[in-house]
């Protein structure tokens, strides 16, 4: 199934977002609280060094989902920032609607 699939079957669990540019879907150290689905614009993954240079990882688009999986499944503190790079329009998932769906698809 893929992600606009799911969206269009179990839509009363996302919530539809219009951010602007540079908006910080997760910071580095925090705990995800759930996945993105990007409708349209673009997001980057990235992560900041002790001595404060940041490096871009992976830049996500359209009909891509986007988390901190890691954080996200376990409840760890988040290696990674998600933030914006353009205006976007976003579904969110949150975690317990995650583990649900895991678990209803996935047999998990």
């Amino acid at each position: 199934m893929t992600p606009e699939e799911l969206l269009e079957k179990e839509a009363e669990r996302f919530q539809r977002l219009s951010l602007t540019r540079q908006t910080n879907l997760l910071q580095q150290g925090q705990i995800a609280a759930g996945l993105y689905l990007i409708e349209s614009g673009i997001v980057r993954l990235c992560h900041y060094r002790e001595d404060g240079k940041e490096i871009t990882l992976q830049f996500f688009q359209a009909g891509q989902l986007v988390s901190s999986l890691e954080s996200l499944r376990l409840g760890v503190d988040s290696l990674y920032s998600i933030e914006t790079v353009t205006d976007c329009q976003l579904h969110f998932l949150p975690k317990s609607d995650f583990e649900e769906l895991l678990t209803l698809y996935l047999d998990l």
